[in-house]
């Protein structure tokens, strides 16, 4: 059962948004909602955060 991400799976995300000119977010990336599975799900926001804020495009679902 796969709850998070790895070091190298976030190391990998983060490379690919930091390449995306669109970025469209369906979702986390684990079970967030439990402290110790949110940190692939943090780690992602926060590069999704930091190419927005460079001028990607970035599309999120809200519900």
């Amino acid at each position: 059962m796969g709850l998070d991400c790895g070091p190298k799976s976030i190391e990998l995300n983060a490379k690919a948004v930091a390449e995306s000119k669109t970025i469209i977010w369906n979702g986390p990336m684990g079970v967030f909602e439990m402290s110790k599975f949110e940190i692939g799900t943090k780690k992602l926001m926060d590069a999704v955060v930091e190419a927005t804020g460079a001028g990607v495009i970035t599309a999120t679902r809200l519900s």
